[in-house]
């Protein structure tokens, strides 16, 4: 017979709230108010003692705001998530499968509200009373969405896994959910719905919150008109804040250039034609406006 075992959740809550888009802004998003594990803290779904405890497919979730966690960026990239594991335990081997999944939610917490956005899958090894590091890179483009995040434990019972989430009692500013079709959970529902109010899963999200790229500032070196044959002719745009590459284009023909940062050098073939010079900022979250410059190319120039 299925029953419901007790294990609990924390999450530590860091807004990060900021304005200035010079770079990218490390941010843990949570909900706890601790990351302490506590044992026999949290319920799963599972075969009961007489199979120890191995469980059925449970999903453990919880429920992020972007924007009123303090994400402020045009962009937001999840560089991993925590969470807390009470325990562990596969009985034939030295691990089992974990699902970590990334939505997007638009309305309620109902399977039918979420939009898949990642999804990674971890072998986790025993281990009892830890914060696991899951690595992810997702970007979140735009940043102003609801994200959900799931740890999803598949049935356990061929591979002999038992796993339970960790969890506090400690305090958190939104709830945790379980979803276990075996035992009747259709979809999420609350832990204190199901008479687990001390369960609060201990869950972060790790990310940088970014900016798109202010357009490059006027050229600060640079030639606007040039004999055909020349060589190594230097264009600079001043830096941008946040930016970590440049790209570099000309629409005449004939003209190669070189390098790839903020400072190019052109060189102009013997059948060089006019054109303009442009250059915009990028980086993980966008690429900024064009700035131009109009080349002149001829065979020779009177001064």
């Amino acid at each position: 017979m299925r029953s419901v075992i007790l294990f609990l959740v924390v999450f530590v809550l860091l807004f990060g709230v900021g304005t200035n888009h010079a770079s990218a802004q490390p941010m843990t998003l949570t909900h706890s108010s601790s990351q302490s594990i506590v044992f026999g803290n949290a319920p799963s779904c599972n075969y009961g003692a007489a199979n120890f405890y191995w469980h059925a497919e449970n999903s453990y979730y919880r429920v992020f705001n972007l924007p009123s966690m303090g994400v402020t960026g045009d962009c937001f990239e999840i560089t991993s998530i925590e969470f807390g594991i009470e325990q562990a335990n596969s009985s034939f081997s030295s691990s089992q499968p974990v699902h970590v999944r990334l939505y997007s939610l638009n309305g309620t917490l109902t399977t039918a509200n979420l939009t898949l956005l990642a999804s990674q899958t971890y072998n986790i090894s025993n281990q009892t009373l830890t914060v696991y590091n899951a690595p992810f890179s997702t970007l979140i483009s735009p940043a102003n969405i609801t994200l959900v995040v799931e740890i999803n434990t598949p049935d356990g019972l061929a591979g002999g896994n038992t796993f339970f989430i960790g969890s506090n009692s400690l305090g958190e500013t939104s709830p945790s959910y379980l979803k276990s079709v075996p035992c009747g959970l259709a979809d999420p529902l609350t832990f204190a719905a199901i008479n687990f109010p001390q369960t609060q899963i201990v869950m972060n999200v790790k990310g940088n919150n970014l900016f798109s790229p202010a357009t490059p500032g006027p050229f600060t070196t640079y030639r606007e008109m040039v004999c055909l044959g020349t060589q190594n002719v230097t264009y600079t745009v001043p830096p941008v804040a946040g930016a970590s590459s440049y790209i570099w284009s000309y629409s005449g023909s004939g003209v190669t250039i070189n390098g790839s940062g903020n400072s190019v050098t052109l060189n102009f073939s013997g059948s060089a034609t006019p054109g303009v010079l442009s250059v915009v900022a990028a980086n993980g979250c966008d690429t900024s406006a064009a700035r131009t410059l109009n080349i002149d190319v001829d065979s020779a120039i009177t001064i």
